[in-house]
């Protein structure tokens, strides 16, 4: 719980602040170093945000998508 307030916080707070270039940095860097678990937290956070996160998740792969999307049925 406490890492995915940490993503929560990162995401409503610090995003808008970093420059796309940025953000595709620090989507690669977290997201390789998170376990497959915490990677479909970051991932739902990502969805569940009302603005351009479906562009940013390109940044992570359609593959990881869909893996995280059958993992959820």
């Amino acid at each position: 719980m406490h890492n995915k307030t940490w993503l929560s916080f990162i995401l409503d707070r610090c995003w808008n602040a970093l420059s796309e270039e940025d953000r595709d940095l620090f989507l690669v860097h977290i997201f390789d170093n998170l376990s497959a678990e915490k990677q479909m937290e970051f991932i739902s956070e990502l969805i569940n945000k009302e603005d351009d996160s479906w562009g940013v998740i390109e940044t992570i792969g359609k593959e990881e998508i869909e893996k995280y999307r059958q993992y959820i049925k």
